[in-house]
């Protein structure tokens, strides 16, 4: 699972996503994994177009949630 990946706007449209998946890709077989998923907000056009061009395959996820606060 990656989190977060992201590229300051100023530094977009250059590879560097794109390149950091890869070093990624190349460290998870070495150590032996086998799949890598990645999330993003479903109004994130941005980070949609930038997977489906790596031809990730989208499924639909349940996620669920709550405030720690309101546990206390």
């Amino acid at each position: 699972y990656i989190d977060d990946l992201g590229v300051s706007e100023k530094f977009q449209r250059r590879g560097i996503a794109t390149r950091l998946l890869e070093q990624l890709y190349i460290i998870g077989v070495e150590r032996g994994c086998e799949e890598v998923w990645v999330a993003t907000e479903p109004d994130n056009e941005p980070a949609i177009k930038f997977y489906d061009s790596l031809n990730l395959a989208a499924r639909k996820v349940i996620v669920f949630e709550d405030n720690l606060s309101s546990k206390v």
